[in-house]
């Protein structure tokens, strides 16, 4: 060791690179065919992001494709408030459509509903409501236009009204459907055949009894003048049943009176 220090050699000094066995950055050419893929696609994306749109439109339509670059107007139209049209642009609701339209399923309306072909009003009826035109019956309806008719419920008046031939009229007015009303049942429970009910049951004709049962504890039927239901009670005494005198009173009143005297006789 001279001057203090070791006389074993220093190793040589290595680069941080070396040490790792890694290699300095340099440029990587690339094929010509490379850089022209890919000016091609960029060619590609300006061409879709510039393309122009042509065609026209008018303010609240929404547009729909003519073509692969062209615009025009659709059927549907839309207001500032939001509410939308199909085939209509005088709106009175959220939805609504300005023709017909036949489906099977149902579609609801404010004021009507539309079923397969044809249309109808509601009334003020829960339930359903059936009629049928007087120049048909309810076995060829398809002459008849012979349908049911739901009534009011929840803000909404629905009808479904089945097919019927060109000549049968596609709308019914309220005074239509009063006039050839067969069945109404309200909300209350009130039934009607062939009138509007105003009672429990309401017949606004005849009834026609096929037979008749009843317990030991059953009571015949009838009816006033005024059609209310009467029941007519039996008298146990004279075996009879009680009933009213009708025209027999005023025949009661044109009686002549008799007075008569009795005299004690003697015995």
């Amino acid at each position: 060791m001279r001057g203090g220090k070791s006389g074993r050699a220093h190793p040589a000094r290595r680069t941080v690179p070396r040490r790792f066995n890694t290699h300095r950055l340099r440029d990587v050419p690339l094929p010509n065919a490379a850089f022209a893929t890919v000016a091609a696609g960029l060619r590609h994306l300006v061409a879709i992001k510039t393309a122009p749109l042509g065609g026209g439109g008018t303010d609240n339509y929404i547009p729909k494709w003519a073509g692969t670059s062209d615009l025009e107007d659709s059927a549907i139209y839309q207001t500032d408030a939001g509410n939308i049209g199909i085939g209509t642009t005088t709106l009175q609701t959220v939805f609504q459509v300005g023709a017909g339209m036949t489906t099977f399923s149902t579609f609801l309306a404010p004021t009507k509903q539309v079923c397969p072909g044809q249309t109808g009003y509601g009334t003020q009826g829960i339930g359903f409501n059936l009629f049928r035109r007087d120049d048909g019956t309810w076995e060829t309806p398809e002459k008849s236009g012979g349908a049911a008719l739901f009534g009011h419920f929840y803000g909404l008046s629905i009808a479904c009204v089945n097919s019927a031939p060109p000549t049968v009229p596609t709308t019914f007015t309220d005074a239509q459907i009063a006039e050839s009303v067969a069945m109404t049942i309200l909300a209350d429970g009130r039934v009607g055949l062939g009138r509007w009910p105003s009672a429990t049951l309401d017949v606004g004709g005849n009834v026609r009894i096929r037979e008749m049962r009843s317990t030991t504890s059953g009571v015949l039927m009838s009816v006033d003048g005024n059609g209310e239901l009467l029941r007519i009670s039996s008298s146990r005494r004279y075996k009879t049943n009680v009933r009213d005198l009708q025209e027999d009173a005023e025949k009661v009143l044109d009686l002549r009176p008799v007075r008569f005297q009795v005299r004690r006789t003697s015995a």
